[in-house]
């Protein structure tokens, strides 16, 4: 510490302040990591493509690709939200793993109340799944049933 000497004793200290704010931010992005894990059906043991996956209470969020796997930056105890359509929430808090396998349960009924919303602004509830026969050359063109 021969070169403080030199220093005056306010550059010491501004000096000391600088170094201490460095490592403390070094230690909170450490607390952080990568988390890389894969999404399956629980049934079938499929990967799930187009999964949610957020961190609760943050905006830090991504999907899986269509090999089911994701990446993304997460502390210790802080929770995963993975949810899609047609399958139940589930929930995870994290520990210290950097690999994670998560399976998804088929939710039943998810899909019953669906409202669509057109450009306009115009909802519609759907009732039922829809069916449109369109043909072409005398024959019957644009016959929708729901």
């Amino acid at each position: 510490m021969s070169f403080l000497n030199k220093i005056p004793h306010f550059r010491q200290r501004k000096l000391l302040v600088v170094l201490l704010l460095m490592l403390s931010g070094m230690t909170t992005f450490a607390q952080q990591r990568m988390v890389t894990g894969t999404v399956k059906d629980a049934k079938t043991k499929q990967p799930l493509a187009l999964i949610s996956v957020q961190v609760e209470a943050s905006s830090r969020g991504t999907m899986t690709d269509n090999k089911g796997v994701f990446t993304i930056q997460v502390a210790t105890g802080e929770r995963l939200t993975f949810s899609g359509v047609g399958y139940a929430t589930n929930q995870i808090v994290m520990d210290n793993r950097t690999t994670l396998n998560v399976e998804l349960v088929a939710g039943e009924g998810e899909l019953e109340n669906v409202q669509i919303t057109t450009a306009l602004g115009i909802k519609k509830k759907a009732q039922g799944i829809g069916l449109c026969n369109h043909y072409f050359r005398k024959r019957r063109f644009n016959q929708c049933v729901v």
